[in-house]
């Protein structure tokens, strides 16, 4: 069988998967809520997400429907949990699939994977004998308030091989953890407790914005050794960065926004070098207008930019350029519903037609 057959029986495939999941919009939301298991060429249906992760076992891929799902949730297998997406411009059709509460990863979890979701929290473990799990991958996902890699955010995780890419986040706590790439990626708020060499944020914008010259706890980065920054943007609107107890790590080829940041970097044994100073919303994006993050901003580089090819690789600063460029809309792989005209009247022959668009998706 040549590639492109294979490619071909694959999109029918997940075209069929999608179909399932859009059942909902045919036949009321009591059927929407459809949650699908995926195990080798076998596909089974489940009315809730707990009933689908009960079921499923380890390898299992989860497809998810958009719309609320209520609840907190526990992971104790290796499964590979995929959503409808988060962005509200690019999920008309199907909603974004949305947790209204947390997600814990526990022992069992090790080489789980996350992709298309908005979620509140996401814990790595309840106690410090439950949050060594490995190898995982979060991306495309929305978390809007804390992504802790331990179970408090600060309590030392021993495990690690952890990848968050292409995602937004609010408050990282690390966790102490080892082998940490968090790259192209918004981080709206604050950066705790990443203290390993093997720790390496690329090509992120951190979004961070205080009115005033903040103090204590208010930094964008905080507790963190041993780390390397590069490629990212740094979007301070208070005339500084601020850092507390960063110390012994590498800032290069990275943009600040205050010229009064260098002042940071230098203190506590931190090196850094190619980073450019002075830099602000109208010099460096396309339109990025306000302090705060926001879905209908353009955060490509302006032509003449600082940050074009200005990255340690050859490629632009930012969540455009490195190893995970950033997808407009945050879309995971499987195709996409993103359109669907459903008749509210049977006819003639009494037949409902319906009308549905899958476009597939490039990666």
């Amino acid at each position: 069988m040549n590639i492109d057959m294979k490619r071909k029986i694959y999109f029918k495939k997940m075209m069929a998967l999608q179909m399932l999941l859009g059942i909902g919009l045919v036949f009321g939301a009591e059927a929407q809520n459809q949650f699908i298991i995926q195990n080798g060429s076998s596909a089974a249906l489940f009315s809730t997400f707990q009933d689908a992760l009960d079921n499923a076992v380890n390898g299992d891929t989860l497809y998810l429907p958009g719309g609320p799902i209520s609840g907190d949730y526990s992971i104790d297998k290796e499964v590979h949990i995929v959503g409808a997406g988060y962005d509200p411009n690019f999920t008309t059709a199907t909603q974004k699939t949305n947790f209204s509460g947390k997600l814990t990863l526990v022992t069992g979890a090790s080489n789980s994977s996350i992709t298309g979701i908005e979620v509140v929290n996401i814990y790595f473990g309840t106690n410090a004998s439950n949050q060594t799990i490995s190898n995982i991958t979060i991306s495309r996902s929305y978390i809007t308030s804390l992504l802790s890699l331990s179970y408090n955010g600060s309590a030392e995780n021993t495990a690690g091989d952890y990848l968050i890419k292409e995602c937004i986040l609010n408050n990282v706590q690390g966790g102490y953890t080892n082998n940490v790439t968090i790259s192209n990626s918004i981080i709206r708020d604050r950066v705790y407790y990443f203290d390993k060499s093997t720790t390496v944020f690329q090509n992120n914008i951190f979004h961070y914005y205080y009115s005033a010259n903040p103090s204590g706890s208010f930094r964008v980065l905080q507790s963190i050794s041993n780390t390397l920054f590069a490629n990212n943007i740094f979007m301070s609107y208070t005339g500084w960065i601020p850092f507390s107890g960063v110390n012994n790590s590498l800032f290069s080829n990275n943009i600040f926004y205050p010229s009064s940041s260098i002042m940071d970097l230098v203190a506590s044994n931190n090196d850094g070098f190619g980073n450019y100073f002075s830099e602000n919303n109208t010099s460096t994006f396309v339109a990025v207008s306000g302090t705060g993050f926001s879905f209908t901003y353009d955060y490509h580089l302006l032509p003449g930019s600082v940050g074009i090819n200005g990255g340690t690789d050859g490629t632009d600063i930012g969540i455009y350029g490195g190893n995970y460029p950033w997808k407009d809309g945050g879309l995971p792989f499987n195709p996409h519903i993103d359109n669907e005209n459903i008749s509210i009247l049977l006819d003639s022959a009494g037949l409902l037609h319906v009308e549905v668009q899958v476009t597939a998706q490039d990666n």
